[in-house]
């Protein structure tokens, strides 16, 4: 009969001094790190924000996930070793984007201070055009795939989620 797998404690990798542990046998990429690094928390049940990410690094993530089978204990106490020194190694993390900031700084700025930057950062080039798009009701959508060529339209519906792609194709007339 099969022994479940061991898991790594902090400790027991502090104290493996990474002399004595066997070399790894592959070496991983970073998506394939952080694959495992999830893998490794979600299995020790701690509680992942996975869904304040992007959709497209979620899709990445679990794509990697997907395309992964073993990996051997030397690598996995390499990564995640590699993983708590990163860790150990952060002063200060600010939120990512003018929205986290604004979050953070909610009752030290002024009201209209934040409502400006808050229309700035909709207008921003680095705002993903897709987020925008997902939240667009559909009868504004609608003028804009009817307007638009087949091939792009098929591109936007793509990236909608289904339900919202759906009940728009339902709108649009039958050709």
């Amino acid at each position: 009969m099969a022994q479940a797998p061991q898991r790594l404690t902090q400790g027991q990798i502090a104290q493996s001094g990474g002399a004595s542990a066997p070399q790894p046998r592959r070496s991983l990429n970073k998506r394939e790190k952080a694959a495992v690094i999830v893998r490794l928390l979600v299995a020790e049940g701690s509680p992942l924000a996975i869904s304040s990410l992007p959709e497209h690094m979620q899709a990445a993530l679990a794509e990697q996930m997907g395309q992964m089978r073993l990996v051997d204990r030397a690598t996995l106490a390499e990564v995640v070793a590699e993983f708590l020194a990163e860790l150990e190694e952060v002063g200060l993390s600010f939120p990512g984007g003018i929205e986290g900031a604004i979050t953070m700084m909610d009752g030290h700025i002024s009201a209209t201070a934040a409502s400006r930057l808050r229309r700035l950062a909709g207008a921003s080039a680095r705002a993903d055009p897709w987020d925008r798009l997902m939240a667009l009701p559909i009868d504004r959508l609608l003028p804009v795939v009817e307007a638009e060529s087949i091939e792009v339209s098929a591109v936007m519906l793509s990236k909608l989620p289904v339900p919202k792609a759906a009940e728009l194709l339902g709108l649009m007339p039958g050709e």
